[in-house]
């Protein structure tokens, strides 16, 4: 498991632990407390509405949106990091091919090889550290919004009580067995009937859609080589071919509701991103060079991704094929081996 992934598995279950230490979500709308006992009427009776609190915040766009942006901005990180200490620690290979197992120089550039891998780790556990965190502080935030979207609903509706009910098991349960399934529904809601007329969670996921949703899309993601105004073709697999030494720039079609947005529309800004080591750098505005030889470990195939700032939901993605110099595909070349 890669870190982007362990990132975006880490935050599922971030949002599933700020549900449960929600508890049971009971959302008092009039907000009326025992101080106002005094010389005050009865409280009204219980009039209660029920919501998936935790599936409106699991599919939530703007928080699926940081998830993907934090992702895609780990794997770029990572990759920076891996490329680093890669460089510093095929020097130290190098100098242990150079001398014998038994001398001071092979057992130093063993010991810094061995720092190097412990350096890189930790920087990589850093990085994730911090996404972590990030995420964790906007799903706290969009919690609050949910919450209070939730509780302006309910008020309009007539209700002055809100709990937390679980529509889909299954949802909460993952891949647990069924008793560690049936305790986590009971923590998560421990409503076990309710009547489905009273249940706004398709009302809420509708205003909150009207109120933060977006309606961009991506798509003809091309490649356009330095000097040139006509985009690469795709081969017959749909991939863009570039070949070693080439650089251009990547570029795709923003639309909003169906319009072509204009290059100069802040609404239409996307940042690139790639998967794959060794393969060239491409910068967050598109700009792309290929690497100057051959991908170690072999590598001839990788993706690149464009993601709308507006709406991190929306991508669109597109494979690279490199090929040599002359326009053949890439042999895979023998890994080199460790004495």
């Amino acid at each position: 498991m890669n870190l982007s992934t362990r990132v975006l598995t880490r935050v599922s279950f971030a949002a599933l632990c700020i549900g449960l230490l929600a508890g049971v979500l009971v959302l008092s709308v009039a907000n009326w407390t025992s101080a106002d006992a005094q010389g005050a009427p009865p409280p009204e009776p219980r009039r209660t509405a029920y919501v998936d609190f935790l599936g409106l915040l699991k599919n939530d766009n703007l928080l699926k949106g940081r998830q993907s942006e934090v992702a895609d901005d780990v794997e770029r990180q990572s990759d920076e990091i891996d490329r680093k200490w890669r460089l510093v620690i095929e020097d130290l290979i190098a100098i242990r091919k150079r001398n014998k197992p038994d001398t001071p120089q092979y057992r130093k550039a063993m010991a810094d090889q061995v720092e190097a891998a412990r350096k890189a780790y930790a920087e990589k556990l850093t990085l994730e550290q911090y996404a972590q965190a990030d995420l964790r502080d906007y799903a706290i935030k969009r919690f609050t919004e949910l919450r209070t979207l939730c509780r302006e609903i309910a008020l309009s509706l007539g209700y002055n009580e809100v709990l937390n009910i679980v529509r889909n098991i299954e949802d909460v349960a993952g891949s647990q067995d069924d008793f560690q399934a049936l305790q986590q529904q009971l923590l998560v809601s421990p409503v076990l009937y309710f009547e489905k007329a009273h249940d706004i969670t398709d009302i809420v996921a509708q205003k909150a859609d009207e109120k933060w949703g977006s309606r961009i899309e991506v798509k003809d993601l091309v490649f356009v080589l330095e000097g040139s105004e006509t985009p690469l073709a795709p081969n017959a697999e749909g991939e863009l071919e570039i070949r070693m030494g080439q650089k251009g720039s990547f570029k795709a079609v923003v639309l909003e509701k169906g319009e072509v947005l204009p290059t100069d529309n802040p609404r239409a800004e996307l940042r690139y991103s790639k998967r794959g080591l060794g393969v060239g750098d491409i910068k967050v505005d598109g700009a792309y060079q290929t690497p100057q030889s051959a991908p170690t470990p072999p590598a001839d195939t990788f993706t690149v991704l464009a993601r709308s700032a507006a709406d991190p939901t929306k991508t669109a993605t597109v494979t690279i094929r490199l090929l040599d110099a002359e326009g053949k595909r890439l042999a895979a070349p023998e890994p080199p081996k460790e004495e």
